[in-house]
């Protein structure tokens, strides 16, 4: 831990980065603190009260790299549940995406939809450098800190999950972006990556939990899926899971514009890919959401050995890196 920190640091000093502070008026005319960080490639801003969402990434042409919705952020008081956010930016889905927590102390225990983080108000931890932000979940006895530093053009999320309880905690985890997505959008990774289809629009891509290969995939009109994997606005949806480990995929815009993600298989052996074309929201979209688990509840991936787990009184930790290829175009 204490090297990783080090490490972060050194990069500070050799790639400047400037962290700002303004307001952001909410849908109730209330105002909440907004925090951008950038650098000469890249800046990105987030909502510390609301989740501590990522609400934009741009590079250093201007060019905005997440998908937004139509609708003026809110209050997350007022939201019960997920399909009541604003379905875009970068949320923080954890311990489940729904359902009740299966083990003790917590046994049977309500768990809002994609988890308690989405809706809690971080804690900015001005004394550290880049943008380092905690979430404290009391009533599970643990807390959820994220780093967030620039480095050329990447972008560095070191993740810390401390469990204060005697117990051990196990737990779902996915870092859950919504992209923007254009005609030509496509995730590139290894040809031979076999993929679980979790659901798609008229069942289009297969039905769920069966094992396909990657390039073999077909669309709704019988074609293969590499040669049109995204269509704007054609209303389907489809989200799958990768079934062998993997540590990053590549997004593809057809204007030349790459996005790299990277992250710890170790801790987050599986990928979940959701598009959506016009289907939910009027948005084009597509998640890359590298996860611990295939399944989407705590209690399920437990039964089937997909959960991970942090040691009673100690801490687990991670990293996830975008890194941004801009086009001259």
């Amino acid at each position: 831990m204490k090297f990783i920190l080090a490490l972060l640091t050194s990069l500070l000093i050799a790639y400047p980065q400037d962290v700002s502070t303004s307001k952001l008026i909410l849908a109730d005319k209330s105002t909440v603190q907004k925090l951008t960080i950038k650098n000469k490639n890249l800046t990105l801003s987030l909502i510390p009260s609301l989740g501590a969402k990522i609400i934009s990434i741009k590079d250093r042409n201007g060019k905005e790299y997440l998908s937004r919705s139509t609708l003026t952020y809110k209050k997350r008081s007022k939201i019960k549940k997920y399909s009541q956010t604003e379905y875009d930016g970068i949320d923080e889905c954890f311990i489940s995406m729904h359902g009740k927590y299966p083990l003790a102390p917590f046994k049977d225990k309500v768990i809002k939809t994609h988890g308690p983080l989405i809706y809690k108000e971080w804690k900015w931890l001005k004394e550290e450098k880049g943008i380092s932000l905690e979430a404290k979940l009391d009533d599970w006895k643990l807390t959820f800190k994220r780093e967030l530093f620039l480095n050329e053009n990447s972008i560095i999320l070191h993740y810390t999950l401390t469990n204060h309880s005697k117990f051990d905690f196990y737990f779902l985890y996915a870092f859950q972006p919504l992209f923007a997505a254009s005609k030509g959008t496509k995730v590139n990774w290894p040809l031979m990556t076999k993929i679980k289809p979790a659901y798609s629009s008229k069942n289009f891509l297969a039905k769920q939990g069966k094992t396909l290969n990657w390039f073999e995939v077909k669309n709704a009109k019988n074609e293969f899926l590499l040669s049109a994997q995204f269509v704007p606005n054609s209303k389907r949806y489809y989200k799958y899971y990768t079934v062998e480990p993997l540590s990053e995929a590549t997004l593809e815009h057809a204007d030349g514009r790459r996005l790299k993600l990277q992250w710890d298989k170790k801790v987050l052996p599986a990928m979940a890919v959701w598009s959506n074309e016009g289907a939910y929201g009027k948005l084009n979209q597509i998640g890359l959401q590298p996860t611990t688990s295939r399944f989407e509840a705590i209690a399920e991936a437990f039964k089937a050995n997909e959960s991970k787990y942090v040691r009673g009184n100690s801490e687990l930790s991670w990293k996830i890196t975008l890194t941004i290829e801009p086009s001259d175009k």
